[in-house]
């Protein structure tokens, strides 16, 4: 019986280890997950204050008490990598090196200077491809001013920027400024040099052949990307390698090969950034700092459980993700509360950007002509119709047709069913969805993602009267390079016939109500399809869109933004002209009002009505699309565990 005693207890003991140690494991993985949420929080927050800076890596160790995972005396701690962690926020002194871009910022000669056209080895001073950034923000600090990122100021002989929305923070505090102006790596128009890297929609591409003329991203001729080809992607079942997607399905190209021998300047594509070899050698993982460099911001984090047994045990799990821009919209119809379809109508997505670069028009929804023929259309089945409401229902669909996904929050009792209400002729379909029942339960998720950052609306910088009589009137230039702010003070009524042509990149902001042709008129905002005219509208209060409304005659939803703070259940908008654009009303209620409207894009609010039969059809690019009209925000757009010994990194 003793035997047999110490046998079992001996059984039990190791059983007890190895329980403990698989819980130690799984605490080791949350430690990492913490270390992605910590670096996540200061990219978001635009705050390092407790990390190592070293040139543009920032790096952290956090340690925790014994027993505070767990009551077995284990010691944790968790330690963080951010390579590239000022990557949105490059600092540029000139150098007759760097190849600049237009619309980078430099510093030079204490003057700060805006690129108005690509350039190399050209200072700023002489004005061949540079001008002054002053007319970007009042000429002095004021502290009574609200500053906004991004905005540029002259104080005791010296330019600042902003990097963190603020009031009363003069500079030079450094929470609050920087001391040398920020360079941009998102694409914009101008020419590229073979193996420039920038970003387009949350992808990083390389240029792969030199180019003066505007050929964004994702036209494969001139960039590649570092993209992994996705499902999502695939929904209008475009075969890989056609000429009308980005170069993402053709990865493998570019892709990082464990047994190709790499020379200093190659580049590879790897975990979705693409990489510059510094040092020659074979089978070195990207991840490795010794060989390969990249100005895509990565994050690398480690947690460590240390048991407290003879050896010291060590458990150790190694985290990797990518930051990008975070989307306004990644639903075609968001509210943070409710969302109301009160008739009938479809929702559905397509693909803005196919076709881009090879002269076809950009809004190809639905389209039965080549090259969009059988199973080529551009009609897709991923809109996403969200509402945030948790005390009741938070998505109602009387009788529309949704190609896509419903998320809402669920119930707090069993079965804990989403907060949704469907009518006898409303239906939810995925392509593979069965014909009945009417509504596919596969595609009701209970988790809706909704992001509603801050609205930033334009405080400073040179500004120009809206012009506000019944004519014709020419908003921007075509040559512009640079938002040009329009402002109207106090409450808009248009009653007539106006027409705003925008020609260039327009802001027009007013402080009041805007009230487009509603009691009366035709009037009409054309946004020109001529490459560079796109509008952002900022309205203070009460909001309605009628007459002729807003005719983007680029067809591309991110070309037109409208922003509105107003708290109202009011605003609206009721007009024939189809509306090709982005609504963002965090605050209030927007309504959708009158039979077969038409709208390309999306709307992101705290209540959403549709009245009418209403046809909302999401452009997915808006899923990879930043907006500068609200605060900046970020996320992690893949991460994974590094298991390989060979892409382990050492902290």
């Amino acid at each position: 019986m003793g035997i047999g005693l110490a046998a079992h207890l001996a059984v039990s003991n190791q059983a007890t280890r190895l329980a403990n140690r698989a819980f130690q494991t799984s605490v080791s993985k949350q430690l990492a997950e913490m270390g992605l949420e910590r670096a996540l929080w200061a990219f978001n927050n635009n705050n390092w204050s407790g990390w190592t800076l070293s040139g543009s890596t920032a790096t952290r160790t956090i340690t925790f008490a014994a027993n505070k995972f767990g009551s077995t005396g284990a010691t944790t701690s968790i330690k963080v990598r951010v390579d590239n962690y000022n990557a949105f926020q490059l600092d540029a002194v000139w150098n007759s090196t760097t190849r600049y871009r237009m619309n980078d910022f430099v510093l030079h000669g204490g003057q700060w200077y805006r690129a108005f056209s690509a350039n190399q080895n050209s200072q700023p001073n002489l004005g061949l491809a540079w001008s002054v950034a002053s007319g970007s923000a009042n000429a002095t600090w004021s502290n009574s001013g609200a500053y906004n990122i991004g905005d540029i100021v002259h104080r005791a002989g010296s330019w600042y920027r902003c990097i963190r929305t603020h009031t009363n923070q003069g500079p030079p505090n450094a929470t609050f400024w920087s001391t040398a102006p920020l360079r941009s790596q998102d694409w914009t128009p101008g020419a590229y040099n073979l193996n420039d890297i920038v970003m387009r929609d949350g992808i990083w591409y390389r240029c792969i052949l030199a180019h003066a003329t505007s050929q964004p991203p994702p036209n494969a001729t001139h960039w590649a990307s570092a993209a992994t080809w996705s499902a999502e992607e695939a929904f209008a079942g475009v075969p890989p390698g056609t000429t009308y997607w980005s170069d993402a399905q053709r990865l493998a190209a570019h892709a990082w090969n464990s047994a190709a021998n790499y020379s200093v300047g190659d580049y590879v594509a790897h975990g979705g950034v693409w990489y510059r070899c510094i040092a020659n050698h074979t089978n070195k993982v990207p991840f490795d700092a010794t060989y390969w460099a990249t100005n895509a911001p990565v994050i690398y984090t480690e947690g460590t459980v240390v048991l407290p047994d003879a050896t010291g045990t060590t458990l150790r799990t190694q985290l990797r993700a990518l930051v990008a821009p975070a989307p306004l919209f990644p639903n075609a119809a968001a509210a943070t509360e409710t969302v109301t379809f009160s008739s009938g109508g479809t929702v559905d997505s397509y693909d803005s950007s196919r076709g881009a670069g090879v002269g076809y028009n950009p809004e190809t929804y639905n389209s039965n002509l080549s090259p969009y023929s059988g199973t080529a259309r551009n009609l897709g089945w991923s809109a996403v119709i969200a509402g945030g409401n948790t005390g009741a229902t938070a998505v109602t669909l009387t009788s529309p047709a949704v190609r896509g996904y419903v998320a809402a929050p669920s119930s707090p009792s069993s079965p804990f069913a989403p907060r949704v209400s469907f009518g006898a002729s409303a239906t939810v379909k995925g392509p593979n969805s069965p014909g009945a029942p009417n509504v596919d339960l596969t595609r009701i998720s209970r988790s809706p993602f909704i992001p509603q950052p801050d609205i930033v609306t334009p405080n400073v910088g040179t500004v120009t009267a809206l012009p506000n009589s019944n004519a014709t009137h020419e908003l921007g230039n075509a040559q512009d390079t640079t938002w040009q702010t329009y402002r109207f003070a106090g409450n808009l009524d248009i009653r007539d016939n106006r027409i705003y042509n925008i020609n260039g990149p327009v802001r027009i902001v007013v402080t009041g109500t805007y009230y487009h042709s509603l009691y009366g008129g035709s009037a009409r905002i054309n946004v020109l399809n001529n490459g560079t005219a796109k509008l952002e509208m900022f309205i203070g209060g009460d909001l309605a869109i009628y007459g002729n409304g807003i005719d983007n005659q680029s067809k591309l939803p991110r070309n037109v933004a409208i922003y509105a703070t107003t708290t109202a259940t009011a605003p609206d908008i009721s007009t024939a002209t189809p509306f090709h654009g982005v609504l963002y009303m965090p605050n209030g209620r927007f309504n959708v009002l009158g039979a077969n409207r038409i709208l390309y894009g999306a709307l992101s609010a705290r209540n959403l009505i549709f009245g009418g039969v209403t046809n909302l059809r999401y452009d997915t690019t808006l899923r990879q699309t930043t907006f500068s009209g609200v605060e900046p925000s970020y996320l992690l757009t893949e991460w994974r565990e590094l298991t390989a010994s060979g892409e382990r990194i050492t902290f």
